[in-house]
């Protein structure tokens, strides 16, 4: 079942995107972290996001608008172990994410953008430093393949350009066996190299 939905959820973002009106290219920066019953003490990790989106007109003040994106995600802790010793942990997560957002126009160029994602890993990393040096490697094993939640956010939208903000609340646990989601808050410039 789950399979499925993810399945129906691509194919409806590529059908969407055939017929959109405006297709184009971002780039952008991620501010990634997690939460969950199980996080404690983790900060924030910079990575960067490239992506595809597409919007389809569905009215004068609403648009859908598929993407499809490669996120850097993951997070960063420290910790001392009582020993005054700092070691680092550096979890790096790429992910494919797919969201399909609605668009509303508040004005002829500014929105406000909200909707579902999925999300589908595609390489993880822990990196661990301390007095040991550089620890870690591949540790995709740990990890569910698949995330899933919902992003908001809004945007200016300019002749070729547009400037967006957006939050992406993970849903889904990210680790099989604790309550660990995605939170990214990112910024992406767009170009818009197709436009009806």
């Amino acid at each position: 079942m789950k399979k499925l939905f993810f399945s129906s959820f691509l194919i409806l973002s590529i059908i969407t995107m055939t017929n959109a009106q405006d297709i184009g290219a971002s780039l952008g920066a991620n501010f990634a972290n997690v939460g969950g019953d199980d996080v404690e003490s983790t900060s924030s990790k910079f990575n960067f996001t490239l992506g595809l989106f597409a919007e389809f007109t569905l009215s004068d003040n609403m648009g859908l608008q598929p993407e499809l994106i490669l996120s850097g995600q993951g997070f960063k802790f420290n910790d001392d172990n009582g020993s005054g010793t700092n070691v680092e942990w550096k979890q790096k997560l790429s992910y494919v994410n797919v969201p399909i957002l609605l668009n509303y126009y508040v004005a002829d160029n500014f929105y406000l953008q909200g909707g579902p994602y999925i999300g589908f890993l595609t390489s993880a990393e822990l990196n661990v430093s301390g007095s040991l040096g550089v620890l870690g490697g591949d540790n995709k094993d740990d990890y569910e393949s698949t995330d899933f939640g919902f992003a908001i956010g809004a945007g200016l939208k300019m002749e070729k350009t547009n400037i967006g903000f957006r939050y992406q609340l993970g849903m889904a646990d990210i680790q099989a066996d604790n309550s660990v989601k995605n939170r990214v808050f990112n910024i992406t410039f767009g170009y818009r190299f197709v436009q009806e």
